[in-house]
């Protein structure tokens, strides 16, 4: 026999499925004993979870019947026995799942301290399976007062899904993760550890992998570490080598200089005068560039005279 608190109050049979209790007031009844299981609770404890401050006058045997019920479930003689002043739930080392939880939790913790990241995961997902939903759901009102132990369990559990996350960066395993955390960040925008996690998530994802290219997102070659300029020199935009190939014909690859064939300079022959022997000693000046006679290139003239 086992108890679930993890979710809606039920028993669970040996493979974890739940069965639902039925009755609200059987519910109520169980929670109540399991919150203080192999301890004596009152009779009038067990009235004022039932009925509040002002229970009816035939509560004693409406507890009576509730207490009958109950036992029928259990299937078991001794496992609910009055014991004054009430009755006393006994309940087995490993037989409540939230005290499963509770020492998945600290082993967790332990190996999280010591950075046995399998171990880390192991565990956390042990103790994260036990899970059915909120714990003790249905049991209170939206304006009743919840006890203790469902944020003290909330609050753990948060706790262990991050270290099981932390525990899977750490080990590589990266698939799916970001889903999930993204999914938790949207549901816990305070806890700064899911942001954290899930910014890393797809740079683990990455790590290892061939980088794509901006320009093209065909690239699959690492970066070799060279620079080909894909536009104009002044547009301050450059491209990795590998993205430069069939993909890219209108790249202009980069010349390097090598030392067996120097680039020499471009010459030009230099400008001179030629006298003329016109009168008043006035010169012709024409470049160098053109004909034998002096003229440039494609005019039909003279030289021309300053």
């Amino acid at each position: 026999m086992r108890f679930g608190l993890l979710g809606v109050p039920a028993l669970l049979d040996p493979a974890g499925l739940p069965h639902h209790l039925g009755s609200a007031k059987v519910r109520v009844l169980l929670v109540t004993l399991l919150l203080r299981a192999n301890k004596v609770v009152p009779v009038h404890e067990l009235k004022a979870a039932l009925w509040g401050d002002e229970p009816p006058a035939s509560a004693h045997a409406s507890l009576h019947n509730h207490v009958t019920r109950l036992r029928r479930l259990l299937a078991e003689d001794d496992r609910l026995r009055a014991v004054a002043p009430g009755y006393v739930l006994r309940v087995a080392p490993g037989e409540l799942d939230s005290d499963v939880f509770e020492e998945c939790v600290a082993r967790a913790r332990t190996a999280y301290g010591r950075a046995e990241w399998a171990e880390v995961v192991t565990t956390a997902r042990t103790g994260l399976g036990l899970w059915r939903g909120t714990p003790l759901d249905g049991v209170y009102g939206p304006d009743e007062t919840r006890p203790a132990l469902v944020q003290k369990l909330g609050e753990a559990r948060l706790q262990l899904l991050q270290w099981r996350y932390d525990a899977e960066l750490e080990l590589g395993r990266h698939d799916g993760l970001a889903p999930e955390l993204a999914a938790l960040v949207a549901e816990f925008p305070l806890r700064e550890a899911f942001h954290r996690q899930l910014m890393l998530a797809p740079c683990t994802a990455r790590a290892g992998r061939p980088r794509r290219s901006a320009c093209t997102g065909r690239c699959t070659a690492p970066w070799s570490g060279n620079w080909v300029s894909t536009r104009a020199p002044r547009s301050g935009r450059r491209t990795p080598r590998c993205c430069a190939g069939p993909s890219a014909p209108s790249a202009r690859r980069c010349r390097e200089p090598t030392t067996d064939s120097p680039t020499e300079p471009e010459t030009f022959p230099p400008r001179h005068r030629v006298s003329s022997s016109g009168g008043g000693g006035r010169g012709t000046r024409c470049t160098a560039g053109g004909g034998a006679d002096g003229r440039r290139p494609g005019h039909g003239g003279g030289a021309r005279r300053v």
